[in-house]
C-alpha cells in the first residue's frame, strides 16, 4: 500500500511516498544513500551508525547515560524495509536513510539536490510519528533524538569552522600589521576623543546620555629624546567647552578606528573644570596605553571665557602598532 506524507514543517510540495514493503525485494536496485541493494538493510546496524556519527566522545556522565539509553532504545527497534520516493525528481531510497538525511538537513534529493531548503520540524515526536507510515513509536522516536543530536552537531562543527576562519583572518591581519611601518599604520589609524559628562551621586560618578566627540590628527615628531607621534585636535572647542561649564564633572577617552574596526586605548579618571588657568593639563590614565594626553586651556581675551582649545596624546611610535592591534582585537595587553 502506498502512502504520500508531508512532514511537519514542510511545504505542500515537499513530500515523500512509501512504497509497498516488497517493491524492490526481487531486485538488485542499489540504494543512493546505503550503496546496497534494496533488500539488504539492517535497521539497527544503521542507526547505531548515525548516532555515533551524531555524538562525539565526552567524559560527562548524563551525556554518556543519554547516549546508553538511545543505544538500549535501538536494540529493541524493529526492522524497516520500507522504500520510499521523492515526488518531485522520483529518486527512490531505502525508507529510514532517506528519512534521517531530510531530518537532518534541507529537504533536498542526495541525488540531484531537487526540492527546497525547508527543515522538517523535529520538536514534536507525535507529529513525527504521523508521517511516519509503518514506524513503530520506538523507532520514531529515536529516530528524532539522534537527528537533533545530528543537528547539534552540524552547528556546533560550523560554529568550529567559522572560528578557524575568524582566526586564520585575525592571524594574518596581525602579521599584515606587524609588516607595516609607522607611517603606514597612520594611514590606517583614525583616532578621536570622546568627552563623557558625569554626575556625582552618592555612590560615585554616573555617565549621562551624553558625550561629544572630538577628531584628531596626526603628526611625526623628532624630539631630543627620539621620535614622537602626536594627535591632535583642532582648535578653540566652543561648544565642547559651554558645556564642560555647566557639568559636574567629566571624562575622556581616546578611540581608534582602524579598517572600520573601533575600539578604545586610553580612559582617563574623572576631571574636573579647571578653576586656576594653566596652560596645559596632563591628564591620568586610569586604563589603556601609555603616553601624554594634554587639555590645553586658556581664557579668551574677548568674552574672558575659560575655553578649552585643543586636546593631544602624544606617544612612541611602538604604541602605535600596539593600538592598531589592539584596535583590531589582536591584544589585550597595554604598554
Amino acid at each position: 500500500m502506498c502512502a504520500t506524507m508531508i512532514f511537519p514543517g514542510l511545504t505542500a510540495r515537499d513530500h515523500i511516498k512509501f512504497l509497498p514493503t516488497d517493491a524492490f525485494n526481487n531486485t538488485d536496485v542499489t540504494c543512493p544513500l546505503t550503496c546496497f541493494p534494496m533488500s539488504v538493510f539492517d535497521t539497527q546496524e544503521f542507526l547505531h551508525e548515525m548516532l555515533k556519527a551524531s555524538v562525539e566522545e565526552t567524559d560527562v556522565q548524563k551525556r554518556k547515560r543519554f547516549k546508553a539509553k538511545l543505544e538500549d532504545m535501538i536494540s529493541q527497534c524493529n526492522p524497516c524495509i520500507q522504500v520510499a520516493r521523492l515526488e518531485e525528481c522520483g529518486h527512490v531510497f531505502q525508507a529510514l536513510p532517506l528519512v534521517f538525511h531530510v531530518m537532518t538537513s534541507k529537504f533536498r534529493c542526495p541525488v540531484c539536490r531537487k526540492g527546497s531548503n525547508e527543515e522538517i520540524d523535529i520538536t514534536c515526536t507525535e507529529k513525527v510519528q504521523r508521517a511516519l507510515p509503518g514506524f513503530d513509536s520506538n523507532l520514531s522516536e529515536v529516530l528524532c533524538e539522534i537527528s537533533r543530536l545530528n543537528r547539534d552537531k552540524k552547528k556546533l562543527d560550523e560554529m568550529r569552522e567559522e572560528m578557524a576562519e575568524l582566526l586564520e583572518l585575525h592571524v594574518s591581519e596581525n602579521n599584515r600589521f606587524e609588516e607595516m611601518s609607522t607611517e603606514e599604520l597612520l594611514q590606517e589609524l583614525r583616532v578621536s576623543a570622546i568627552f563623557t559628562f558625569l554626575a556625582e551621586t552618592d555612590v560615585g560618578f554616573n555617565s549621562s546620555s551624553k558625550n561629544f566627540q572630538v577628531s584628531m590628527n596626526s603628526r611625526i615628531l623628532v624630539a631630543v629624546d627620539g621620535i614622537q607621534i602626536k594627535f591632535q585636535s583642532g582648535q578653540a572647542l566652543r561648544p565642547l567647552s559651554a558645556v564642560l561649564r555647566t557639568c559636574t564633572s567629566f571624562s575622556v577617552t581616546l578611540m581608534a578606528e582602524t579598517n572600520g574596526v573601533c575600539g578604545s586605548f586610553f580612559q582617563s579618571r574623572p576631571l574636573s573644570f579647571p578653576g586656576n588657568i594653566d596652560q596645559v593639563q596632563r591628564v591620568q590614565c586610569v586604563h589603556g596605553t601609555h603616553g601624554d594626553v594634554d587639555l590645553r586651556w586658556d581664557r579668551d581675551p574677548i568674552s574672558n571665557i575659560v575655553l578649552l582649545r585643543g586636546i593631544s596624546y602624544t606617544t612612541v611610535p611602538e604604541n602605535i602598532r600596539r593600538i592598531s592591534l589592539t584596535t583590531m582585537g589582536a591584544s589585550s595587553n597595554f604598554v
